[in-house]
């Protein structure tokens, strides 16, 4: 019986030794992949740090050239403006002259240097004119008057002109509005003097 249970022993031991060597590499190889994945992983967090550190950079160096920006947005038009002040200042000390003609001259030259600027920079004037009609969205209206020289809800005056930069309105023009003359009114007006 000796020669059995050897003979056994040996089968199971067999068994055992086939059963674990697949279960050692499998363990093996299992291990070789976690070591993979967390490699991986890790790789993928520093990533995803280094996007974050960049991201946040980003949005400073952004919020600081948008800052800068604000801050100096007006600087072409700030240099071009000194020019047109110097040249009031210029006809400021004319004025102490008795030549009228040239202090004149000198504030139209003044006036045409800024609207060559205004130009350049892409401000324009609205065009709102007597008979023109009101608009809400460039026309700022200041008193209603009733009157039969123009249709009603028409400019009947401009009292201060408005502005665009660009497509933007930068002032309103502020005038006066026709309303229509109250009924009272047109009937006296066609009465004969006389009666």
């Amino acid at each position: 019986m000796a020669k059995k249970r050897s003979k056994k022993d040996t089968e199971q031991s067999e068994k055992i030794e086939v059963i674990a060597s697949p279960s050692d590499e499998l363990e093996k190889a299992l291990r070789e992949e976690l070591e993979h994945i967390n490699q991986q992983l890790t790789e993928s967090q520093e990533s995803y740090l280094r996007s974050v550190a960049e991201n946040q950079n980003l949005r400073k160096r952004h919020a600081t050239e948008l800052e800068k920006a604000r801050k100096f947005s007006v600087d072409r038009f700030a240099k071009s403006m000194l020019e047109v002040l110097e040249s009031l200042d210029k006809a400021c000390e004319m004025e102490q002259s008795d030549d009228v003609s040239a202090v004149l001259e000198g504030v139209e030259l003044t006036r045409k240097q800024l609207l060559s600027i205004f130009e350049k920079e892409s401000v324009q004037k609205i065009a709102a004119e007597p008979g023109d009609e009101f608009d809400a969205n460039y026309h700022e209206a200041m008193a209603m008057v009733p009157t039969d020289s123009v249709p009603p809800n028409c400019i009947v005056e401009v009292f201060r002109p408005g502005y665009m930069l660009h497509d933007r309105l930068l002032r309103a023009a502020m005038v006066i509005v026709s309303t229509q003359l109250p009924q009272s009114e047109k009937t006296e007006d066609k009465l004969p003097e006389d009666g």
